[in-house]
């Protein structure tokens, strides 16, 4: 990249810094994490989900807990855990729950579906 390059990309580090600084500064750092957030959120949607596809038309609510690998879940403990929590809601709710695990293993090559 040569000197130059190098030179450019440093400014625009400490650009970025700044402005970092000054929005904190003048809307709180918990509000710029939850506007980060945000962004994030739709940049991630935005690649893997088309807003073209029209939303399910279903009777009731679905529940669907995703383990798919596109997102940093935790480990397989903490997988397990929101798995079980969130069928445990639903069968106290009444509510249809479905399950999409397929980062590390394939669930279903040990659970049997009901």
């Amino acid at each position: 990249m040569g000197y130059w390059g190098n030179l450019v990309n440093l400014i625009k580090m400490q650009i970025k810094s700044k402005i970092t600084r000054i929005l904190k500064f003048a809307i709180g750092d918990i509000n710029y994490g939850i506007i980060v957030s945000k962004i994030k959120n739709r940049k991630y949607f935005q690649k893997h989900y088309s807003g073209s596809v029209a939303r399910a038309a279903n009777a009731e609510p679905i529940f669907i807990y995703i383990a798919d690998g596109r997102v940093n879940h935790g480990g397989l403990a903490d997988r397990l855990r929101g798995l079980v929590s969130l069928f445990d809601y639903c069968q106290m709710k009444g509510l249809q729950f479905k399950a999409n695990f397929n980062d590390y293993f394939v669930l279903k090559s040990y659970l049997i579906e009901n």
